[in-house]
């Protein structure tokens, strides 16, 4: 829901949407807002202008992420993401998705250790 503090008007811009928005970040201009939403087993980034009638893109797709934040200036996501082989590390990406590129191999030793082909490698 969008509320306009100067009319007082109140609009549902994620009628059409059919997902829970997460994580909702608003661009520093005000005119964008990022989110995550479920979508089957991941969780993409999504960005929708904060108007009504506006639909959601999603500008990073493909993986489960989580922890959205936008720098103070809008050009940079940070988020972390995460998979079924790969526990969470941070990510960055540009505010329309592009270039995106991990920060963080805090796991990267005990993944190299691992050999995902092999049964006992699985937790029960």
């Amino acid at each position: 829901m969008l509320y306009d503090r100067q009319s007082g008007k109140i609009e549902n811009l994620f009628e059409g949407f059919d997902r829970s928005a997460n994580e909702l970040n608003w661009s520093p201009d005000s005119k964008t807002i990022f989110f995550t939403a479920e979508n089957e087993t991941l969780q993409p980034v999504y960005a929708m202008a904060a108007r009504v009638g506006a639909e959601p893109k999603k500008v990073i797709a493909d993986s489960f992420n989580t922890g959205l934040t936008i720098s103070a200036d809008g050009k940079t996501l940070a988020f972390e993401r995460t998979s079924l082989t790969m526990p969470a590390e941070v990510f960055v990406a540009g505010s329309d998705g592009s270039a995106a590129r991990q920060l963080t191999h805090q796991n990267e030793p005990i993944l190299a250790k691992l050999d995902m082909n092999a049964p006992e490698t699985f937790l029960v």
